[in-house]
């Protein structure tokens, strides 16, 4: 089976699947009553539909341009010839490449059906085309209506920094600003792993220089007990001192070493390195990327500041034009231009309660009056 533009065709094998389902509603238990309910004849254009937007979906993920429809032909105003059956004997001929009188009808049939098909899908495409240009037109119109040559400007604005060829919505403009959050929240990790590598690279720059004082003082202690003069008889006591002062610094100085080598133990895990010679090149590394990558999100933060800023300055022209879109539904009260965004989605919410029809403001105060008396009235 394949489609063709809106129209399912078939092919002379003619392949399909029969589904069949239990009525019986499951449980814990397993099967328990039957229920027709889901099997009514009337929920078969729902099924319909609803197996046609499922298949679409699986089109859609496969890359297949096609597209199947739940409408009969008769109702999508398409005069579809049906195949004629070709039997068995002419099936066979044709399986062998020899034309015959059915199988040429049929041939003529499907080409005009696709003709038809094709010159439908233009229809519908175009009339798709004309109802999107009549809404941005609608659109258009609107937005010159209700906002100010300087509003139009900041919604060009953020028109173009959502890569719109339109004016954008408020939940285009929400969904950007929830982006734009998450990428601000990443800013500052990366500045502190950045700071945090910093700081790391400092410790383990301190870690060595304080090894090296202690390897030198080592060498020194080393040198000082290859220069004892053990021959003079007379130092023999001085001599003796001094080797235990030796070997008690010399002891300390081996016990810090083993110590700092501990922690750069730490350091070399965190920095990826083994030598003293590899941490100088991730070192000097460091020093040469660290200013730009701090310049680098500072930029970014900018970047950010900047984005938000069109998109609130949009999102407030969005609800200016909301506020006297609501005022203009009271074009006798001039003092309706100048309420509040929340006080016009009230009326608004309440315009939508009335049948979409305008409640007045004095029905709305008589309201208000009525049930401030009956609270007065209430016993206290």
């Amino acid at each position: 089976m394949y489609t063709r533009s809106n129209q399912l065709v078939l092919t002379v094998n003619n392949p399909h699947v029969h589904v069949m389902l239990t009525t019986r509603e499951i449980s814990e238990e397993g099967f328990t009553v039957k229920n027709r309910d889901w099997n009514k004849k009337e929920l078969l254009q729902q099924w319909r539909e609803q197996w046609a937007v499922h298949a679409n979906q699986s089109l859609v993920r496969e890359g297949i341009q096609d597209r199947i429809t739940h409408e009969s032909h008769e109702k999508r105003k398409l005069i579809i010839f049906p195949t004629v059956h070709l039997g068995h004997v002419a099936h066979e001929m044709e399986k062998r490449g020899v034309q015959t009188d059915r199988g040429t009808i049929n041939r003529d049939r499907q080409e005009y059906n696709r003709l038809v098909v094709d010159l439908q899908t233009y229809r519908e495409e175009k009339k798709a085309l004309e109802q999107e240009k009549a809404r941005k037109q609608e659109q258009r119109q609107q937005s010159e209506r209700f906002n100010t040559p300087a509003e139009r400007v900041h919604l060009q604005e953020a028109s173009k920094l959502l890569n719109l060829d339109r004016e954008p919505t408020l939940k285009e403009i929400f969904v950007k600003r929830k982006e734009l959050d998450k990428w601000e929240n990443q800013v500052p990790n990366d500045d502190q792993q950045i700071r945090w590598k910093d700081e790391t690279i400092r410790g383990t720059s301190e870690t060595y220089r304080w090894i090296h004082i202690f390897e030198n003082q080592r060498q020194q202690v080393q040198d000082q007990l290859e220069h004892i003069n053990w021959i003079n008889p007379f130092k023999l006591k001085e001599n003796r001192m001094t080797k235990e002062q030796a070997e008690r610094d010399m002891s300390k100085a081996e016990d810090q070493i083993t110590s700092g080598d501990k922690t750069l133990d730490a350091y070399r895990e965190k920095l990826g390195f083994h030598t003293e010679k590899e941490f100088q090149q991730v070192q000097r590394q460091h020093q040469t990327d660290y200013p730009g990558l701090l310049e680098k999100n500072r930029q970014i933060r900018g970047h950010i500041h900047q984005e938000r800023k069109v998109l609130e300055k949009a999102e407030t022209v969005h609800q200016n034009a909301f506020v006297r879109q609501v005022a203009s539904l009271y074009s006798k009260r001039t003092e309706m231009r100048y309420i509040s965004l929340k006080t016009a989605k009230r009326l608004m919410d309440m315009k939508q309660a009335n049948g979409n029809q305008v409640v007045p403001i004095e029905t709305i105060q008589n309201t208000l009056n009525n049930r401030k008396e009956d609270i007065q009235r209430l016993p206290w």
